[in-house]
């Protein structure tokens, strides 16, 4: 399913971070198309929600709207300094 997809990503970068020199500094940029623009959002909230502070920027194009006014808010907060 996209979820166990999602969780399998995530967790992927998360261990590419953890191998780098130093994991701090690492940085990390998400991009998507269309339905993947979608991917990208959900996967950068959820790598946000795991306290991951190394999301350089999220770019995406062409992506629908998903969500609705509480899913922009938890986005807001989880990306203040993007």
């Amino acid at each position: 399913t996209t979820l166990s997809v999602l969780l399998q990503v995530v967790m992927a970068v998360k261990a590419a971070i953890l191998q780098t020199d130093d994991p701090t500094e690492a940085r990390i940029y998400i991009t998507g198309h269309s339905l993947g623009g979608a991917h990208a959002l959900f996967t950068a909230l959820k790598l946000s929600e795991m306290k991951l502070k190394n999301i350089g920027g999220v770019y995406i194009f062409g992506t629908p709207r998903i969500g609705g006014p509480e899913f922009l808010q938890l986005f807001q907060v989880g990306f203040s300094s993007v």
